[in-house]
């Protein structure tokens, strides 16, 4: 059994930053993407402890392994989740968001469609600087900066603050092109705060160029109480990225059998 996602705009990984109205630190001319202009690709995605995850909440030890399948057509992106029964609505919602963010790491997220419906505000201390002036968003006030190889986000949101951190490198593989490393997210919500931390590894596909391989995140969460914090949860992930399909009409055969 399959169930076809439709995702929405989340900010995980942000290859193509465009110059929006000249009021964007643009980066995309020193960032490593060589998938960014292909229009047709298709990867999976192996997370074992989200199946051991969905095992464990529905006390159900036949559950097969979960994975998804990710398409990329143009500007369309869906992914195909597999090995899923019938399971309750807000399991099905927790493995959507999973998956989501995992392949968002290879299909990138275009910076000036996220920020599009926001309104520029200033820069300061290299510090750009939106907010949400219809008063109907997720997200109330947006600031980015971008300098030491290091591309900064802070999202404040009526439930708290959401800060993220890309971390590129130098490859020799890549010539001049920075190369995202590590992307760190800590969310801070009243007393309680979660950082995650992801390590990329990379592999190299042929005459396409390196892609990501293997996404190794580490989550703490913590209770903050005064001045002690008191660690309630550590999560160890393993995500594997497989089968790359590059222009070979995989994503466009896919999308066309499931209108």
């Amino acid at each position: 059994m399959s169930c076809i996602i439709k995702i929405g705009k989340i900010l995980v990984f942000s290859l193509w930053i465009c110059d929006l109205n000249a009021r964007v630190p643009d980066v995309s001319s020193r960032v490593y993407a060589p998938l960014g202009k292909s229009q047709d690709f298709s990867f999976d995605l192996r997370a074992k402890h989200i199946s051991e995850l969905v095992s464990l909440k529905l006390l159900d030890k036949e559950l097969n392994e979960i994975k998804a399948s990710a398409h990329k057509y143009n500007d369309s992106r869906e992914i195909e989740i597999v090995g899923i029964k019938k399971i309750p609505a807000d399991v099905k919602t927790k493995v959507r968001e999973l998956f989501i963010n995992k392949a968002q790491i290879v299909w990138g997220t275009n910076l000036a469609d996220w920020l599009g419906s926001y309104k520029f505000v200033q820069e300061k201390n290299n510090w750009f600087t939106y907010i949400d002036d219809s008063g109907v968003l997720d997200t109330m006030e947006i600031k980015i900066r971008f300098r030491s190889q290091k591309l900064e986000v802070i999202e404040k949101r009526p439930t708290g603050t959401l800060k993220t951190s890309y971390s590129y490198v130098n490859k020799d593989w890549a010539g001049k092109l920075l190369v995202l490393d590590d992307i760190t997210r800590k969310i801070y919500e009243g007393n309680q705060s979660v950082q995650t931390e992801n390590k990329i590894e990379y592999k190299k596909l042929d005459e396409f160029g390196w892609v990501p391989a293997v996404l190794k995140t580490k989550t703490t969460q913590q209770v903050n109480a005064g001045t002690t914090n008191k660690i309630i949860r550590n999560l160890d992930e393993l995500i594997y990225f497989e089968n790359f399909k590059i222009n070979e009409g995989s994503a466009k055969a896919w999308f066309s059998s499931n209108k």
